[in-house]
């Protein structure tokens, strides 16, 4: 048995088809004398200085382009009669912080516990705004599976210290200078109920740990849409073989479907997915349905053995694609991007510990993928990646941010080569994503444990990284 809080209390931050070989940087050294391209990228500058700053890190843009990211920023433990008398309870505090005028960042603290203070554990954070420009944030808050009101349990908590851990799905808009909070489900029936009247056991609606992964995005009408990873009990490694994607729009009425599950109803067994909703990010298209990427996660709640594509095509109709059979790490999730004009991209490591690639895997309509394209092959390198889509229309460009351990000859024994190792950022040749990529770009030369890449209002990359001597940093691509 595998308790998944021992997972999601030490992961402090953010594969079909056979891979392509075109444009890939194969094993054999390391490129531009291991220096890389100094790259046109600014000097790197604060977001969040405090040394915690910077888990589970994603990035957007307001109603007029400005950019924001929200994160989880650890502090000092707190010590409760609930925690362990030598460690206390972890303190997690859900961050916002928004560029105010270019290179200009302000911080808040949303309210995001019960009491308004801090949280106990994480297990994934979204970020989005409101058509008035109100920022929300989606994620796992709320009160703890001990007083779930219908399955109550005491499984759900970390295994180290003993601290409880918020087991909910929530959301927090801001109003004006008001940050209201909303619970949107507290059992594995709140989003969907079991549909299956031949699963005996009830596994899809059985329960109390709900709003893992959250993803969240405003319709044009200001409603709500939201995915979650439903883990059950949260405890066995068959919560999480068995855990589900659930999506809901909360609008005049709620709807609720079933992304992925090992039980769907009336599909083929290729579409029995176990496991679903690691890592999970959600968007909505130009047609206005809603399409989300995840990956498998069969034994904890932040594993990674597969990558997933699902796009709605009509009322709890999804269309599901295995973008990636080749397994990643924990603690390396995807990402996806999304062009009204170009499509979707994602972008993921492949790979074991000491041997990982850097891949990206596009799609015009998110039904037929190609296979991915291997963009590098160092020895260790596309750890933490991040897509972003910069520019117009059909002159969108795609870009991703990466970071680069070591090379094939590296026989050290630090994780990352304390010389070579680099946060690089690449673009797409003239023959475009799955042909041969630009030489890499030196963006800082650390190895951040989480990133994000985002496109401001004028066109420019910027990337944000957690910088492993501490706090949140960015740096943005000048030309």
């Amino acid at each position: 048995m595998k308790h998944s809080i021992v997972l999601a209390a030490v992961l402090l931050c953010a594969c079909g088809g056979s891979p392509s070989s075109t444009g890939i940087i194969p094993d054999s050294g390391i490129i531009n004398n291991g220096n890389g391209d100094a790259g046109p990228w600014s000097t790197a500058a604060f977001v969040d200085s405090s040394s915690g700053a910077g888990l589970d890190l994603v990035a957007a843009t307001d109603t007029n382009g400005n950019l924001a990211v929200a994160y989880f920023r650890q502090d000092p433990n707190a010590f409760a009669a609930t925690c362990n008398a030598d460690a206390g309870c972890p303190q997690f505090a859900l961050m916002v912080a928004r560029e105010t005028s270019t290179g200009t960042w302000s911080t808040e603290q949303v309210p995001a516990a019960l009491d308004g203070g801090e949280l106990t554990g994480h297990v994934g954070l979204s970020l989005a705004f409101d058509p008035s420009g109100n920022p929300a944030v989606a994620y796992q808050g709320g009160d703890s599976s001990d007083n779930d009101p219908l399955f109550p349990d005491d499984r759900w908590h970390d295994l180290l210290t003993g601290a409880h851990l918020p087991s909910d799905l929530v959301v927090a808009h801001k109003s004006g200078g008001t940050w209201v909070k909303t619970t949107l489900a507290t059992s594995s029936n709140s989003i969907v109920a079991d549909f299956s009247a031949t699963q005996p056991s009830h596994v899809d609606d059985n329960g109390p740990v709900a709003g893992a992964w959250a993803g969240l995005i405003f319709d044009t009408d200001g409603s709500l849409h939201v995915v979650h990873r439903d883990l059950h009990f949260g405890s066995a490694a068959a919560d999480f073989d068995a855990s589900n994607l659930e999506y809901a729009h909360f609008g005049a009425t709620k709807l609720g479907e079933i992304v992925t599950s090992r039980i769907v109803p009336a599909s083929p067994v290729s579409q029995q997915v176990h496991g679903g909703g690691t890592y999970s990010h959600l968007v909505l298209t130009a047609g206005g349905e809603p399409a989300v990427y995840f990956g498998l996660g069969l034994t904890a709640p932040d594993d990674l053995s597969q990558v997933w594509f699902a796009k709605r095509t009509a009322a709890n109709t999804w269309t599901r694609t295995m973008v990636s059979d080749v397994p990643g790490r924990v603690g390396h999730g995807p990402s996806l991007a999304y062009s009204a004009t170009q499509g979707f991209a994602i972008g993921f490591l492949n790979g074991t510990q000491n041997d990982g690639d850097l891949l990206v895997a596009t799609s015009a309509d998110g039904t037929t993928w190609p296979a991915a394209n291997t963009i590098e092959a160092l020895g260790d390198t596309g750890l933490h990646p991040a897509v972003a889509w910069s520019g117009p229309g059909s002159g969108a460009t795609l870009g991703i941010l990466y970071a680069f351990c070591h090379g094939p000859t590296y026989s050290g024994t630090a994780p990352c080569d304390p010389v070579a190792k680099q946060l690089r950022f690449r673009v797409p040749g003239a023959n475009g994503p799955l042909s041969a990529w630009t030489a890499p770009e030196l963006v800082d030369p650390s190895v951040p444990d989480s990133t994000a890449l985002i496109a401001d209002a004028t066109g420019k990359f910027v990337a944000i990284w957690r910088d492993p001597a501490g706090g949140l940093k960015f740096s943005r691509r000048t030309p």
